[in-house]
């Protein structure tokens, strides 16, 4: 499947949905599950997965729902049966298992870089 001009690939039963998928598309664990609203923004690396069936009764909902106007930044992995509220940024590289109010921005914290700079002179 192709949305704006970016692929990515559909488990099961394919969802029809209306966003933009900037860059390189996201993985899903079972597409027929997951629920995703118009105008959503997803970028490289966004993961919406389902939690594990061990402990889920048959017919329980385990996949995300993406309410309209979200935006989700690479790395992204949003687990489970909740939902990200109308509005929200979703910042990179978070995980993320529970609901968000809409108009909710998540972000971590940045991580401290440490650089060494050789002691060889060139």
């Amino acid at each position: 499947s192709m949305i704006g001009e970016s692929a990515f690939e559909m488990c099961k039963g394919e969802a029809v949905i209306k966003c933009n998928i900037p860059d390189f598309g996201f993985s899903n664990s079972g597409f027929d599950k997951v629920i995703i609203g118009d105008n959503v923004t997803m970028y490289h690396g966004v993961t919406l997965g389902g939690t594990s069936s061990i402990d889920s009764k048959k017919g329980e909902k385990r996949h995300p729902t993406i309410e309209d106007n979200v935006t989700i930044y690479a790395g992204a992995s949003i687990l489970g049966a909740v939902t990200i509220g109308k509005g929200s940024i979703i910042g990179g590289n978070v995980w993320l298992t529970e609901n968000t109010a809409p108009g909710t921005k998540i972000t971590i914290a940045a991580p401290e870089l440490t650089i060494r700079k050789s002691s060889k002179q060139n």
